[in-house]
């Protein structure tokens, strides 16, 4: 089984972005179920990434137009 985990991040214009956050694979039935905490930490760390580089390029945005 694979699975990839998405953050979809929509600005408040509507425009979206999406964030591939992390891809698990399981294979055998005896294989881990649900997620190791190391998968965890990544996963937690990809969606502040992707967080914080939405949330400064929507301030830059923001900052431009009220320059202009």
């Amino acid at each position: 089984m694979k699975m990839r985990i998405q953050l979809i991040i929509e600005n408040e214009s509507g425009l979206t972005t999406t964030a591939e956050i992390a891809a698990i694979e399981r294979g055998e039935a005896g294989d881990l179920v649900g997620i190791s905490l190391e998968e965890a930490k990544t996963m937690t760390e990809g969606v502040q990434r992707a967080l914080v580089e939405s949330q400064a390029h929507e301030a830059r945005r923001v900052g431009r137009s009220e320059c202009a």
